[in-house]
């Protein structure tokens, strides 16, 4: 109903235009009214053709173009649908990524701490090894020292007898000494 009232509403302004341009021309030799008439005629003519062979297409065009909007408003409202819902789970994974950088990290703190435990306690072995192979070799050492101080302590002992003894020692003395060394050794024989 609204169609045909823009029609006629068209139409007659249309004929009014018309009418006015084509008295406003016509008016200096009398045929303003006549022309007028055809002009209004052949208009309503076009306009009929117009009508009957062109609202068929012009309708299916803008029902077509109806439909391609409301078409393309449903993709874009399903494309904004399918954005908000990879949004959403973007967000999620950087989200659970932040999650797992964190837990890796206090993991590898974990970690690092363990080994820093391990190492410290291998060199504490390692120290307490050398330690023990120090104190050994020190005992080993002072053993060899003693051993030596014996010896040296022997030999300075004999010699200082031995001068003691040569000092002391008179000729008569030192015969009588070898005649009963010798007659130990033919009674030995």
């Amino acid at each position: 109903m609204k169609n045909y009232k823009t029609l006629i509403f068209v139409i007659v302004l249309g004929l009014t235009m018309l009418a006015s341009v084509s008295l406003a021309a016509g008016a200096e030799k009398g045929e303003g009214l006549k022309n007028a008439v055809w002009q209004a005629v052949n208009l309503i003519i076009l306009l009929a053709v117009f009508y009957k062979f062109g609202k068929r297409p012009v309708k299916d065009f803008l029902r077509n173009r109806s439909q391609s909007i409301k078409d393309s408003i449903e993709e874009a409202k399903k494309a904004k649908q399918k954005a908000e819902a990879l949004f959403k789970e973007y967000q999620g994974k950087l989200e659970r990524l932040g999650q797992e950088a964190e837990a890796i990290y206090e993991q590898i703190s974990r970690e690092g701490q363990a080994e820093k435990e391990r190492i410290v306690a291998q060199a504490n072995k390692s120290a307490e090894k050398l330690l023990a192979e120090a104190r050994n070799i020190g005992r080993q050492e002072i053993a060899k020292a003693k051993d030596l101080l014996r010896k040296e302590a022997a030999e300075l002992a004999v010699k200082l007898a031995q001068a003691k003894i040569e000092k002391n020692l008179q000729e008569t003395d030192q015969r009588r000494l070898v005649e009963e060394f010798l007659e130990k050794v033919r009674g030995i024989r």
